[in-house]
């Protein structure tokens, strides 16, 4: 439901007054009374608190008359509208009347189908006007939001011009908690929908909102007028009515109060906050007084748990590991309230470190996380650190857990000493045969468990530690090529280029070229 067209009336007679506002059935035109003055200094002082979309007025009035009253209320409302009232001796002078944005004026005594015809003229005009300024404004602030525009300046000047008169703000941030699983489903018309469900609560149940509008169907901003303070209860309010009512989960992020110029600091602010939904979890309405940033200890010390869980997961130290990511995630990341690009982006060198354990023994993150498992995508849908913390764990588990399988069933057989010798001889004219014989198992036999190994055969492997030794080597410009290959075990240069480039793509000097 639109919201009434508010109509103020200024005349210093009082039955004028109470004959206009009794006479006149106001809601039948869209409108509303919002107040009255007797005079034009009572008119400016109202129309500061009321902003009146339309101002009916008498011309003649003590203090000060109604033109010159209008001539100060377009400094500060400069879209509203005036129906001008004048006896027959001012009717020339009412002409100047039209050049102060009044949309008619009527002489005394006042005729009722006269003033219902200015108040109909009069509401056209304003609903013309203020859909053009909707999208005007719209375009403006989702320009703030965008980071489009940030200097004060240029914001303070178009802030008034766009009927925005309040002096300081707050940006409120709501994310849509349904955003994921529909755009996952591709239900984009019920995104809309629950969006413009969530706009419509927030519009009837919270009062100052100078506007409200979507950003990329994820959140919705409000831009909430400063010069009033905040309810944070109200705000619960209105979650538990989504919540309750049409089963709408959202996550509220608030800025501190700044001025209408430092909107978009503001707007970052508010981002921020909804983003420590990581640790408060959904649903949570986060100041961002309430929030923190890492400072150099943190991260330094952050750096060093790092190193330190890598080197368990090299050793495949589950208990250790276990104990570690709690710690990691639950001490260091969630009590000091790391960013949230700095966890995901921590979880993502935490992934991909067990992915490079795993591919030593041929395997990936998607024989271990499902088919079509991305590691990026996966951690960017993430809202809060338990879902972040036990992906991680059961990522990692599960990876170390197929390694450590692996390295027992190697053990067990001898496969794993002869991977060892292969490592350690891959430089010198080695067969199968002579591996087997140094582990004393038969050649077949030791074929196959390499295979079951590590998925590829004897000479595959081999070649594959050859190439990557080779790749090393490349690293020193010092040494030549042809050198490089007889340190890996290849006396013949062309038929060492000739493998490289099988495995790479890439000849040995056209590699080093592109790599170094």
């Amino acid at each position: 439901m639109n919201k009434p067209i508010s109509v103020m009336i200024v005349d210093d007679e009082y039955l004028a007054r109470e004959g206009m506002k009794k006479t006149i059935k106001w809601e039948q035109y869209g409108c509303e009374i919002c107040g009255e003055a007797c005079n034009g200094q009572e008119g400016i002082d109202n129309a500061k608190k009321l902003c009146p979309d339309i101002v009916i007025t008498d011309i003649k009035m003590p203090i000060i008359d109604g033109l010159k009253m209008i001539h100060e209320i377009q400094k500060f409302l400069p879209y509203t509208k005036y129906i001008v009232i004048t006896g027959y001796d001012e009717f020339e002078y009412a002409r100047s009347a039209i050049k102060l944005n009044a949309v008619d004026f009527i002489l005394k005594p006042i005729e009722e189908k006269e003033l219902i015809s200015a108040i109909v003229k009069a509401v056209e005009n304003i609903n013309i006007v203020k859909k053009e300024l909707f999208e005007k404004k719209e375009k403006f602030i989702l320009s703030i939001f965008k980071g489009k525009i940030t200097d004060e300046n240029i914001i303070l000047n178009n802030a008034n011009k766009y009927g925005i008169t309040c002096d300081k703000v707050y940006v409120i941030l709501v994310a849509n908690e349904q955003y994921e699983s529909l755009t996952e489903k591709k239900e984009i018309k019920k995104l809309y929908h629950t969006n413009i469900c969530i706009r419509k609560i927030f519009k009837e149940n919270l009062n100052h909102i100078v506007f409200i509008t979507d950003i990329e169907d994820k959140e919705i901003i409000i831009l909430y007028n400063g010069d009033f303070d905040l309810d944070v209860n109200q705000l619960k309010m209105i979650q538990e009515k989504l919540l309750k009512e049409q089963g709408l989960c959202t996550t509220i992020g608030i800025s501190s109060c700044k001025s209408i110029g430092k909107a978009y600091s503001a707007f970052l602010e508010a981002q921020v906050s909804e983003r420590n939904k990581l640790y408060m979890g959904k649903g949570s309405i986060i100041l961002y007084n309430d929030t923190a940033a890492a400072n150099g200890d943190i991260k330094k010390l952050l750096s060093i748990e790092k190193k330190n869980l890598f080197s368990k997961m090299q050793a495949l130290d589950m208990p250790n590991i276990d104990k570690q990511l709690k710690y990691i995630y639950f001490d260091v990341l969630s009590k000091n309230k790391i960013l949230e690009n700095d966890v995901k982006q921590f979880t993502i060198e935490v992934i991909l470190n067990a992915a490079h354990i795993i591919s030593g023994y041929s395997m990936d993150l998607e024989m271990i996380a499902g088919e079509n498992f991305n590691v990026y995508e996966s951690v960017a849908k993430l809202n809060t650190i338990n879902e972040i913390y036990n992906l991680v764990k059961g990522i990692i588990s599960v990876a170390l857990n197929s390694v450590k399988e692996i390295n027992v069933l190697a053990a067990e057989n001898g496969i794993k000493d002869a991977v060892e010798y292969v490592k350690l001889h891959y430089y010198e004219d080695i067969s199968l045969k002579d591996v087997a014989n140094s582990v004393y198992l038969s050649e077949s036999y030791l074929s196959r468990g390499i295979k079951k190994l590590l998925g590829i055969n004897f000479v595959e492997y081999i070649t594959k530690l050859r190439v990557e030794k080779a790749m090393e080597y490349m690293k020193d410009p010092n040494i030549k090529v042809t050198d490089i290959a007889k340190k890996v075990g290849y006396s013949d240069y062309r038929y060492f280029t000739h493998i490289f480039k099988k495995q790479t793509g890439y000849t040995p000097s056209k590699w080093r070229q592109i790599k170094n």
